[in-house]
């Protein structure tokens, strides 16, 4: 019986070539193309999943109030947050370690590298397990002058011919921020296999005793500090008590609050789980996180596309229902039982999802790559581990049962008496209705992607071409200036001779860069011409030098610029203790709503006061200028107040504007830079290409969404074709007719098209209003949105 049940099924896909290559094809797209997605999925929800106690790890998240914003979050937390939460919370911390990550100069001989050298508290070793290649871990972390390296670091520092033996016991110069020290390695590890939010080149111990005192500052964010809870320890409970340990732990004597203003009104503390961390990223302000909503999403996408292909089965299979009726009657009268024939017709469904199982693995190999790059991920696939086949089968199940379960009861329904003296085999209402609403399904879905995808095209084109409100063109920045004492005191000479380059029009010196993520800025408070301060205002202040406007192009609306001739005497950063006192600032229009003038130009010649976020000292200020507001650090986020001071000292980023080829003028500037600052390592990027790379995770959804929206409209279009084709095998006979009674060809297409099309119009109906809702949903998350759909 098997045998001849085997035989049945492959006459039916051989003979029926048309049904089988539809069938096939669909499934085979529909499958890769979830398969694709399910790698995507798999390696977005993996991160730090790998670690022993990965459930009782959290980051400690900070989010501090600002005037015109409320809390601000972030991933990092000040210095005394991760001990004072030990100590409040004994009975539920098992320990706690911060990182605090430095970007600094290395030396080693004659060669000088740029890298990250996070420091780590001892706690780090006891919660993530590093897999040690040589030396010790412990070493590394018992006293400041030691250091453990990342094996690829370790190859490149020293040499791939080395063996990582031979690394322990080399000596290392870091360099940061005008601060020498050696480091003696005393290890050399790798991370285990997983993907990790944890970016740790180097190791070294946290030493906060020789720190500047800012860092001691609880406004000073600027460690990610994570804590192990106790075995027993319940994470709601602590975060419940969060609020009482913020208000008799942390001191906001600097965020400048009343007597009736509690801590917890000025800063909160949030736990979240390490591996929530990267699909939820919205304290992430120093790392490109994942988006939960994306992964959502495309895990509904795959199901969806892989669900039009199976609809297809099941489309063709119930059309085709009336052409084997008699053979099911036959079968039925030599004494063929219904479950005999349903589990025919499933087998049937099986053998024929098999080939197209074995398509779609071959074109996932041939389309990875391809995706990889759409999704910028390297993503691998074990077609023979255990979990893999496991997955494949259950997955050839399932859409085995959905694609021929409804054909099987359909077919096995058919009574032979009635089918045998039937001189014509009609199909039922019921199987046309299911096939109509199968079709609007399909298109439904597919117009559905459609419309998501030319939103988000529109939308993210909209977002990167805005005016940021100054000239993003032509402007290449070098960064990391301040972190290198030798550099830092020939940026000037630097820029002196960059501008003699015939290309370069402008050059400025500054703190900050276009796409720079920041936390809170300095404190600034206006105060009335009587001397009665208004409440304390939270803004970012920017060091700049005079050429920072007239650089960036960006539009002064009233008053001025700063200066050289003018203003040398306004630095509010001194770079020598006891130097000229600040006495003028520009401001941005956003800044002088804040702070409660009328317009730009009622603040010219008003003061406001500054006070240092250190010393604590205090600062009359005059307004000089009021700047336009410009989406300096994102185009996803409306312009922030902002306070620009003449701070030439401990600017880190030099801008430089030029005419010309971009690649001819980096290859000059570097050049110049060599000149300058010899082996130095330069680093620069193009401001242009730096915004463009902000809307990375867009561009990926909306190419994404434009490959499967294709893709499913395909496979749609494969079914409707082909029930299609059955309905005219059916009514060939009804259209001779209609030719002999005088009906023109014309009118045959006409009815023909109008059956065909009503699914489709019926679709349509459904997905525009589905889609406008989800997609009015997802521009939420644009503070300035296209206005299409509204």
């Amino acid at each position: 019986m098997f045998k001849n049940y085997l035989t049945t099924a492959l006459n039916n896909l051989v003979g029926n070539k048309l049904y089988s290559g539809i069938n096939i094809t669909g499934l085979a797209f529909g499958l890769a193309a979830s398969i694709l997605i399910a790698l995507y999925v798999l390696d977005e929800t993996s991160y730090d999943q790998h670690w022993e106690s990965a459930n009782r790890i959290y980051r400690v998240n900070t989010s501090a109030w600002s005037a015109g914003s409320g809390f601000v979050p972030s991933a990092y937390a000040a210095i005394p947050v991760m001990p004072a939460l030990q100590d409040f919370f004994p009975e539920a911390i098992e320990t706690g370690t911060r990182v605090m990550a430095f970007d600094s100069e290395i030396t080693i001989g004659n060669q000088r590298f740029e890298e990250g050298v996070p420091r780590v508290d001892r706690g780090f070793l006891d919660m993530f397990e590093l897999e040690l290649l040589a030396g010790s871990l412990a070493d590394a972390l018992a006293e400041p002058g030691k250091v453990g390296l990342r094996a690829d670091v370790a190859q490149r520092f020293f040499g791939a011919g080395n063996s990582l033996a031979e690394v322990i016991g080399q000596v290392l110069t870091i360099s940061y921020n005008g601060v020498v020290r050696d480091y003696q390695v005393a290890a050399v590890y790798r991370f285990p296999a997983g993907n990790t939010v944890l970016d740790l080149p180097m190791l070294t111990l946290l030493d906060t005793s020789v720190l500047p005192p800012m860092y001691s500052n609880w406004g000073a964010r600027t460690t990610n500090s994570y804590v192990q809870l106790l075995p027993d320890a319940d994470a709601a409970t602590l975060t419940a008590d969060l609020m009482r340990f913020s208000d008799q732990n942390v001191d906001i004597s600097s965020m400048q609050a009343g007597p009736d203003i509690r801590p917890s009104d000025r800063m909160r503390f949030e736990l979240q789980n390490i591996s929530a961390i990267h699909l939820n990223s919205a304290f992430d302000d120093s790392r490109a996180g994942g988006n939960r909503t994306v992964v959502i999403a495309f895990t509904a996408i795959a199901v969806l596309v892989l669900l039009i292909g199976t609809i297809n089965f099941t489309i063709l299979s119930t059309a085709k229902a009336t052409q084997r009726a008699r053979e099911v009657a036959l079968r039925k009268t030599v004494g063929a039982g219904r479950l005999e024939l349903i589990g025919q017709f499933l087998g049937e469904s099986f053998f024929t999802v098999l080939p197209a199982m074995l398509v779609a693995c071959v074109l996932v190999e041939l389309l990875l790559p391809v995706f990889e790059a759409m999704v910028g991920k390297s993503l691998q696939i074990s077609w023979f581990a255990p979990d893999t086949l496991l997955a494949l089968g259950l997955v050839h199940i399932l859409v085995s049962l959905l694609g021929g379960l409804y054909p099987a009861f359909l077919l096995s329904h058919f009574r032979p008496a009635t089918t045998l003296k039937a001189t014509r085999l009609s199909e039922s209402k019921g199987s046309l209705s299911l096939r109509n609403l199968l079709i609007v399904f399909q298109f439904g879905v597919s117009i559905a992607l459609i419309i998501a995808t030319g939103v988000i095209y529109t939308q993210v084109r909209y977002a990167m071409n805005r005016d940021p409100g100054f000239n993003r063109e032509n402007v290449l920045v070098i960064d990391s200036l301040i972190e290198r004492a030798e550099v830092n005191d020939r940026k000037e000479t630097l820029k002196t001779q960059l501008l003699d380059l015939s290309a370069v029009t402008s050059a400025t010196l500054s703190t900050h860069q276009p796409t720079q993520k920041l936390g809170l800025g300095n404190i600034t408070s206006r105060y009335t011409a009587s001397g009665e301060g208004s409440d304390a205002q939270v803004i970012t202040t920017l060091g700049i030098d005079p050429d920072f406007f007239s650089t960036y192009q960006t539009e002064i609306v009233a008053g001025r610029g700063f200066s050289a001739a003018l203003d040398q005497s306004a630095e509010i950063f001194p770079q020598q203790p006891g130097g000229p006192p600040p006495s003028k600032v520009v401001i941005n229009v956003s800044a002088s709503r804040l702070l409660g003038f009328a317009s730009p130009e009622a603040a010219i010649n008003s003061q406001i006061r500054f006070t240092g976020p250190v010393t604590r000292e205090v600062h009359d200020l005059t307004i000089i200028g009021v700047a336009a507001d410009t989406n300096f650090y994102s185009m996803n986020a409306i312009p922030r107040a902002e306070v620009y001071s003449f701070s030439p000292g401990f600017t880190d980023v030099l801008g430089v504007r030029f005419e010309g080829n971009a690649q001819a003028i980096l290859t000059q500037v570097t050049e110049v830079w060599r000149s300058v600052m010899g082996d130095a390592e330069l680093s620069s990027s193009f401001v242009a290409q730096n915004m463009e790379a902000e809307f990375a995770q867009e561009r990926v959804e909306a190419q994404l969404l434009i490959s499967f929206s294709l893709l499913a409209i395909v496979i749609a279009c494969l079914g409707l074709y082909g029930s299609a084709s059955f309905s005219m095998d059916r009514r060939t006979k009804e259209i001779g007719i209609r030719k002999v009674m005088g009906a023109e060809v014309r009118e045959i297409i006409t009815l023909l098209l109008w059956q065909f099309s009503k699914p489709v119009l019926f679709a349509n109906a459904i997905a525009w209003p589905l889609a406008a809702w989800a997609m009015l949903t997802w521009l939420q998350r644009f503070p300035y949105q296209i206005d299409a759909l509204v």
